[in-house]
């Protein structure tokens, strides 16, 4: 598995210590329901570092005000009816907070690395 110098480098290239290959992680158009108060961690990086991302979530079904999202444990940012979209570097996790009700999101999260290849 992996990558050759040529494909992944450049051809001519000089490599000291091995070559370097994006990697993606994450889901797309995953739907996701939550039926109960709490945080809830919908992704996370784990033994993954210095990945960047783009979290994507569009609302099937929120009460505006009682769902947000915290990324990389910052401050929650509310969910409303319009999509929510953030590039983030580094991406270690997403999580939705929800108040009340049943909540409905259709959630893409991709992230990109670079490991050994």
């Amino acid at each position: 598995m992996g990558c050759n110098i040529s494909t992944c480098c450049g051809i001519g290239s000089t490599v000291v210590g091995g070559c370097k290959c994006s990697v993606q992680y994450g889901y797309t158009e995953k739907v996701i329901t939550i039926t109960a108060a709490g945080t809830f961690n919908i992704w996370q990086a784990v033994n993954l570092t210095g990945i960047s991302g783009t979290v994507v979530i569009q609302p099937e079904a929120v009460l505006p005000g009682l769902t947000q999202v915290s990324i990389n444990g910052a401050t929650p940012e509310p969910i409303t009816d319009d999509i929510y979209a953030r590039s983030v570097n580094p991406l270690n996790d997403v999580s939705v907070i929800t108040v009340a009700g049943t909540t409905e999101l259709c959630v893409s999260i991709i992230a990109t690395g670079f490991e050994c290849c």
